[in-house]
This record gives C-alpha cells, structure tokens and sequence, in this order.
C-alpha cells in the first residue's frame, strides 16, 4: 500500500521544527516559517475534509505575533526615531500563549487518541497513524518546548527583547 505524502512530510516537518528552535531560536522569527506551513496545513485540512482544524485559529496567533515582533524588530532596527509603542513584554507573552495554544491542540489528538483511531483506521494505515500519533506527540513537545525558549530567551541572550525594550523605551 502506498503511503500518502504527508506520512513523510510529518516528520520532515517536525524535524525542521526542532533544528530551527535549537539553531535559530535566538529571536522568535525561528516560528514564522513552521507557524505558517501550520497555518497552511490547517487551511488545506479544513478545504479536504470541510472540517474544522483548530490549527487555522492556533498557528495563526503564533504566526500574527510573529509578523508583529518582525515588523517592530525592523522598524527599530531601521530607524533613529523614535517609536512610541511602550514597551514589548506583551509580544513575548502573546508568542508564549500562542505556542501553548498550538501545544494544547496538538495535546487533544493524544488526549482522545482511542476515538480519534477508530475514526482514522477506515481511511488510513496504520503505517500512517502510528506516524500521525508520534507526530504530534513529538510536536506538542515541540511547542512546550518552543513557548519556554520564547519566555527566556530575552533574559540571556543579548539584542533581543532587552535591546528592544530600551530602543523603544528612548
């Protein structure tokens, strides 16, 4: 029986998940790219199946405060003038929340794993479900893991929010 596409694309994924929060998660622009192929995912699943995938509601909240902490971090790093935004915890708490959000969506298919296998074994492999289960065990992990690397990552590491903080502070 051949597999589909996205058996493999799973772990492809989460494995581009885990090198870019160990290698580039120094700022939190390491989650745009895997928020939005989430976000994207989401939005093919809820075209295929015309059901709704919370992912389209959790990875974009991720992915929207993504977008606005690159677009502060340019603006200030771009310009002498000053922006009168106050201060910037709020973005570092919105992209924790967030990956707390998308960790608890990936929680529910574990959560309810017996009903959600008995739906999935009529159309699916169990090639693909021992994948699909893994995945998203591996990736609720990921998303634990992501929202602590986010919540800490201003405090140790300089030019991020500690440098942002007293740019926007001027």
């Amino acid at each position: 029986m051949s597999e589909p596409f996205a058996t493999f694309l799973m772990p492809i994924y989460a494995s581009i998940s885990w090198l870019l929060l160990l290698f580039r998660s120094h700022r939190g622009q390491h989650l745009l790219p895997i928020s939005l192929i989430g976000w994207i995912w989401a939005m093919v699943n809820i075209i295929r199946t015309k059901r709704l995938d919370l992912g389209i509601v959790t990875f974009g909240i991720v992915l929207l405060g993504t977008l606005v902490e690159v677009y502060m971090t340019h603006k200030v790093s771009s310009s002498s003038e000053n922006i009168s935004l106050g201060r910037v915890w709020w973005i570092k708490w919105w992209l924790t929340i967030g990956c707390i959000l998308v960790a608890a969506n990936f929680s529910l298919v574990v959560i309810f794993w017996d009903s959600i296998s008995k739906e999935l074994e009529k159309s699916k492999s169990q090639t693909w479900m021992k994948v699909f289960l893994s995945y998203c065990i591996i990736m609720m992990v990921f998303w634990i893991a992501a929202a602590f690397k986010n919540q800490v990552r201003g405090e140790n590491i300089p030019a991020t929010y500690a440098s942002l903080d007293e740019a926007l502070a001027k």
